[in-house]
């Protein structure tokens, strides 16, 4: 599976791309995922289609998480894919979630997608693991590295990302100085 992903690289072909969604109907949710990594490493907005439905879809986490990173990975910073993610983002935190934060988290940020919406998202995820210590200074989690990576990243194509975090801590803790 994962040869046909390189070769479909090189050659979209159908030939190619047929196998790996027939994989998607396996009941080994690891073929899946690799039918998943091959077919992502293909070009074409179909390809991301597929990692939507599969999203949607499919009940197995592990599955779930492989479609996540990869919709990450494509960098389509399309409406569909943010929304998608951001959903996502809710049901990871939602309580009994067994997948990741910091999986729906790196894709967000390797989407480049700077908008308001997802900038909140991010400050709110920060927000909600963040610990504040008996002498008043912010401690966020270990796990919250990649939300600060991915805010990073996407400082990086808008410099209003910086004044969004800086806003959001200084007004949720007035003691912080960012």
């Amino acid at each position: 599976l994962y040869s046909l992903g390189r070769i479909g690289q090189a050659s979209p072909a159908e030939a190619v791309r047929k196998p790996l969604l027939k994989m998607l109907h396996n009941d080994d949710p690891r073929l899946r995922s690799a039918a998943l990594w091959g077919l992502s490493q293909m070009p074409g907005p179909e390809i991301t289609d597929t990692l939507l439905e599969v999203l949607s879809n499919d009940a197995d986490a592990s599955v779930h998480e492989a479609a996540v990173k990869y919709l990450g990975e494509r960098r389509d910073a399309s409406p569909q894919v943010r929304v998608a993610l951001l959903h996502t983002l809710q049901e990871a935190i939602t309580p009994g979630s067994i997948l990741p934060e910091y999986v729906v988290v790196e894709s967000l940020g390797r989407l480049g997608d700077a908008s308001a919406e997802v900038i909140s998202a991010l400050i709110a995820s920060l927000q909600r693991n963040m610990l504040i210590s008996t002498g008043g200074n912010v401690v966020f989690m270990l796990s919250d590295e990649s939300t600060l990576k991915s805010l990073q990243q996407l400082s990086y194509s808008s410099p209003e990302v910086v004044s969004m975090v800086t806003d959001a801590f200084q007004n949720a803790i007035p003691s912080v100085r960012i």
